[in-house]
């Protein structure tokens, strides 16, 4: 038994570790120095198709110290002594969600991650909420510690390829994918209004950075845009459509030499 029990003990250890390795942080993310999570809620998470199996990472970067507001009192720069996500609800059906940690928890100056895998079943559009709390502790003389809600709503896309998928409805706000993608050059994007109004397009890179926006005149029914990012590097790029009252769905484009 002498002989055998270091290999087991050695066994469980690497099955342990294997298990405990959910996700990895991002290098670049975190070498960029780009502060909270990574894609931003403002991007969303990447479309996703039916039956395919799908997989995210989300990668937090805890700043050491941070600035909130505490009613009556004014504005504070604060040390932030961890930031947790405490839930995660409205997932698409066959997904689920695994942090790096357990709890799902990292402290200031630090950095984490959580990934959202699984195989979708249902199509359609999801607000998946990632419920956090920032527990920070206040400077002196009040010296207080508590913990911020921090709620991050992400925006996702499951496709379905069995439905019409891409027709839009002229009498509601909505986008489709745009054609082609991947693509160089110029890409087309259609989008429907209820009623004449502007509309303010943006385009961000996987950092949550705006890279491009255009404000359009829409008419009434289903409108087309087009994009020229012959100025932008290769990459995965997000774009979705405001009309002043709500936004779209953020959907993913992938820009090819």
């Amino acid at each position: 038994m002498k002989h055998f029990l270091p290999l087991f003990l050695l066994s469980v250890a690497l099955h342990f570790n294997v298990a405990a390795q959910v996700c990895t942080p991002d290098p670049a993310v975190i070498s960029a120095g780009t502060i909270g999570p990574t894609p931003s809620p403002q991007v969303g998470l990447p479309d996703g198709d039916i039956n395919v199996p799908y997989s995210q990472v989300i990668t937090f970067v805890v700043p050491n110290d941070t600035t909130i507001t505490v009613p009556g009192l004014g504005s504070f720069t604060v040390t932030v002594n961890y930031w947790e996500i405490t839930g995660v609800s409205g997932l698409p059906p066959g997904l689920a969600d695994q942090c790096n940690a357990s709890p799902c928890k990292w402290n200031g100056g630090s950095n984490g991650c959580v990934k959202i895998s699984g195989t979708p079943l249902v199509g359609g559009d999801s607000t998946v909420l990632l419920a956090t709390i920032m527990n920070v502790t206040l400077p002196p003389p009040l010296g207080l510690t508590q913990s911020v809600p921090t709620p991050l709503p992400y925006n996702m896309h499951v496709e379905d390829p069995n439905s019409i998928g891409d027709e839009l409805n002229p009498n509601a706000f909505g986008v489709s994918q745009n054609v082609p993608n991947p693509f160089n050059g110029v890409t087309r994007i259609k989008f429907s209004s209820p009623n004449p109004s502007n509309i303010h397009f943006s385009m961000m890179n996987q950092f949550g950075q705006v890279v491009m926006e255009k404000n359009i005149v829409a008419n009434s029914g289903v409108n087309e845009l087009s994009v020229d990012v012959s100025s932008l590097s290769n990459g995965i790029y997000f774009y979705n459509l405001n009309n002043g009252d709500e936004t779209s769905a953020t959907l993913k484009m992938v820009v090819l030499e």
